[in-house]
């Protein structure tokens, strides 16, 4: 059909019926009907072209009935009620393919009861008011997005995987946007290296595979209950407000800058969260702080709250926004996010970095002494990494000051550690200090020494007033 004015109107169109057929749609021609088959029958094969400026309308398409279907969307438009995808035992390859190519339908099937492949690229775009890719069980559905301003838009809920198995590709600056997002076993997303790529999931749940080493993604919500989900690529701020993890495991791959920003944090069962080199930034209220600090202590305890990255030195910390603001100052961010006081923050820091700003230093180990002061008696701490416990045994004492020697940020003490350590024990002593700076070890173990020294000296005077 070719040509302006040229148009076909018929209640139903099959194309390829027992053999081969084919449909071609271009030159601004229009073809409307309230039915298609395309590759009908088994054995059969169907193709629809729209080009150049052609319009398709049809109500309900079937693409690939029990055949094989093929529609390509090059500089065409093609609207449908409802499309089938590989319906009975068939199979199905759509392509909407440049700028001026748009497919938009009603409820989209990749892969009813057949397979099918689908390819939006170099800014094709297609909308669908719901999506699936793999709907029925033993068929497999593929969709790529590929390319700039290439876009699948989807008003309602997008499943990946539905009953069968789905595939989801976004890259090279694709865009997928769904108000509701499944991923279901053994299913993928994957987003890929593009900085141009972006998935806008709505709410979203995972039981399979997503992976992002691209691009942004942004979700309201996130529900796990198996599978994995990586969070990779240069994005550094997640917002999502609620999380809930009861199996699987959700990772923020090791990127120090990376942080989760949440309002409700649920992990259960063998869920598990793994914030490698990041942070968590928890927004709590003054009625529940001390349930919800309570909370997250116990996840970190558990090992479900996690870095996978954890060492003797190296852990995830937890302190109160309060107490992260009376540290850094009243305006102070953490990782480029506002803190209120009512917040919890989490993050993968050197044991020692009391005032959590990735180093070791004076400034911490005049902490830590204000903290051994308060709690060497054993008495449990409230909060005790803002103490100075990072062992975990709820004190503060020579082996947290061991712990945070190990981390010394080079020479970062410098000529304060040294009038410190003058003053308290004379400057002989400091000038030894100094000659074992530049031997890592020879420093360790002289500041475990010099710091049970310390501790001894600074008790003894507390006892005495």
């Amino acid at each position: 059909m070719s040509g302006s004015g040229s148009t076909l109107t018929s209640p139903q169109i099959d194309v390829g019926v027992n053999g081969k057929g084919n449909l071609n749609i271009t030159s601004n021609g229009k073809v409307d009907s309230d039915y298609c088959y395309v590759a009908d029958q088994s054995g059969s094969t169907g193709k629809v072209t729209v080009s150049a400026g052609g319009n398709w309308s049809v109500g309900t398409l079937y693409l690939g009935f029990s055949g094989a279907g093929t529609l390509n969307i090059s500089g065409g438009t093609v609207g449908c009620s409802t499309s089938f995808l590989g319906f009975s035992g068939g199979s199905s390859t759509v392509s909407v393919d440049g700028g001026s190519s748009s497919w938009s339908t009603g409820s989209l099937y990749g892969g009813e009861s057949g397979n099918a492949t689908i390819s939006i690229t170099n800014g094709g775009k297609v909308t669908s008011a719901f999506g699936s890719i793999g709907y029925c069980a033993g068929t497999t559905g593929t969709m790529t997005v590929s390319g700039s301003s290439s876009t699948w838009t989807v008003t309602g809920s997008m499943g990946i995987g539905v009953g069968g198995t789905g595939r989801l590709y976004i890259n090279g600056g694709g865009k997928v946007t769904a108000k509701y997002t499944s991923i279901n076993a053994p299913s993928l997303l994957s987003i890929d290296a593009s900085s141009a790529n972006s998935l806008n999931g709505g709410d979203l749940t995972v039981l399979g595979t997503l992976t992002q080493t691209g691009g942004t993604v942004t979700i309201t919500s996130l529900t796990q209950s198996g599978g994995t989900a990586s969070f990779g690529g240069a994005q550094v701020l997640y917002s999502i407000p609620s999380v809930s993890i009861s199996a699987g495991t959700t990772t923020f791959t090791a990127d120090a800058r990376k942080v989760l920003v949440a309002s409700s944090l649920t992990l259960s069962g063998t869920g598990k969260l793994d914030l490698t080199k990041g942070g968590l930034l928890f927004h709590s209220t003054t009625a529940n702080l001390s349930s919800d600090r309570a909370a997250l202590q116990v996840d970190v305890n558990a090992g479900m709250l996690r870095s996978s990255l954890a060492s003797t030195t190296t852990m995830l910390a937890l302190m109160d926004g309060g107490d992260y603001l009376s540290r850094n100052g009243g305006t102070a961010t953490f990782l480029g996010q506002p803190v209120t006081s009512t917040d919890l923050l989490v993050r993968y820091t050197y044991a020692g970095d009391i005032n959590f700003d990735g180093v070791v230093d004076l400034h911490d180990f005049r902490l830590m002494d204000a903290g051994y002061l308060a709690g060497y008696d054993g008495a449990a701490c409230v909060a005790c990494w803002r103490d100075g416990d990072f062992s975990g045994d709820g004190i503060v004492d020579v082996s947290d000051f061991g712990l945070a020697v190990a981390n010394i940020s080079g020479t970062a003490l410098g000529d304060e550690m040294h009038a410190l350590y003058a003053n308290e024990f004379g400057a002989t002593f400091a000038q030894t200090f100094d000659a074992a700076v530049p031997e890592p070890g020879s420093l360790s173990g002289l500041l475990v020494g010099a710091v049970s020294a310390l501790i001894l000296r600074r008790r003894r005077r507390s006892e005495r007033h």
